[in-house]
């Protein structure tokens, strides 16, 4: 073997080794619950300056509702196009472990479905716990319903990365806002100890306000725009990773069908004209629209069949499965061996 080809090896293990070193930088992930409209209206405009991506945890039933404080489709669509998720806080916001079984499914199957059918698969699989209230049989619902990871309003202690093996990945840590206790300072001194663990800080806000409501406890939700603008334009200024919960766990949309437990079958596919590629269960308060592309002659059929909560078809999504990532000596081995063959 000649010296050039062992120089060259040393070489590249090194760089190899040096980004292990920097494989791990210190990260911030913002999150939202909720849905509330200040998300759109007050951080985002802040955040698309400093070329930063969040996570709006949104509740189904304001955006069928069209409760006015609350994001809609129109804004949901500009947050997902900007390369923020759009991920789950359920279907209607009901504490977890209160929950029997068919509403536990119902609540975490139907707001999965309604994310997926409705162009937001980026995050659908990803879920924050209505109040922070979870427990072993509301994980199990969630793993059984095709979630990936869920967050908690847990406060994390030594700001360790995860991956998607952890097994706390459906207890992922927090920092949860309280408006009147946290301010830009209490925030930036969170950050500054992430930076010094080369860590990873979540962040979780609910409404973004111009100025605190008066009633203390309104307040708890609330955090200023000004200390917002000071805390996106410190992160920019500290060059800290900021990214969207998707993005850290490098997962792409897999678009799994109902059932589970509590939510009805699916009909079997019994017309020759029409064939059903996938389905999703559409609540009955559901609007009537067309989520696929059906001959002009099946449209009302097709209407009929949503507005009236049953199941529909929609375009064909092939499931996408991401190979386990090799680790950075694993990688290293691969590329030695091909280079002295």
């Amino acid at each position: 073997m000649s010296k050039t080809k062992i120089l060259i090896g040393i070489t590249i293990c090194l760089m190899f080794l040096t980004m292990v070193g920097a494989a791990e930088r210190p990260t911030v992930i913002i999150t939202f619950d909720d849905g509330w409209l200040s998300v759109y209206n007050k951080a985002y405009p802040i955040m698309q300056a400093n070329n930063q991506k969040g996570v709006d945890f949104v509740i189904i039933d304001p955006i069928l509702g069209g409760w006015s404080d609350f994001t809609q489709r129109s804004q949901l669509n500009t947050l997902y196009a900007a390369g923020w998720d759009i991920s789950s806080h359920t279907y209607s916001h009901i504490a977890l472990t209160t929950a029997n079984n068919t509403t536990l499914n119902y609540e975490l199957a139907a707001s999965k479905d309604w994310l997926n059918a409705n162009g937001y698969p980026g995050g659908a699989m990803l879920l924050a716990y209505p109040y922070g209230d979870y427990n072993s049989n509301v994980i199990a619902a969630l793993k059984a319903n095709g979630y990936v990871a869920a967050r908690t309003i847990e406060a994390s202690t030594n700001n360790m990365h995860y991956n998607l093996s952890s097994p706390d990945i459906f207890s992922l840590k927090s920092y949860e806002v309280i408006g009147g206790q946290d301010n830009d300072t209490t925030i930036i001194n969170q950050i500054d100890n992430t930076i010094a663990s080369n860590g990873l800080l979540i962040l979780a806000f609910h409404k973004i306000v111009d100025t605190l409501s008066a009633n203390a406890t309104n307040a708890e939700t609330e955090f200023t725009t000004s200390d917002f603008q000071k805390v996106s334009n410190y992160l920019k200024s500290r060059n800290v990773d900021v990214r969207t919960l998707s993005d850290y766990f490098g997962v792409v949309p897999i678009i799994t069908n109902s059932p589970v437990a509590g939510i009805p079958a699916a009909p079997k596919n019994t017309r020759s004209d029409y064939t059903i590629e996938r389905v999703y269960y559409i609540p009955a308060e559901t609007q009537p629209i067309e989520v696929a592309t059906p001959k002009s002659a099946e449209t009302p059929d097709l209407n009929i069949q949503i507005s009236s909560g049953g199941w529909v078809a929609v375009n064909n999504q092939e499931n996408i499965t991401k190979e386990p990532e090799k680790s950075i000596f694993e990688k290293i081995v691969e590329f030695l061996r091909r280079f002295y063959a």
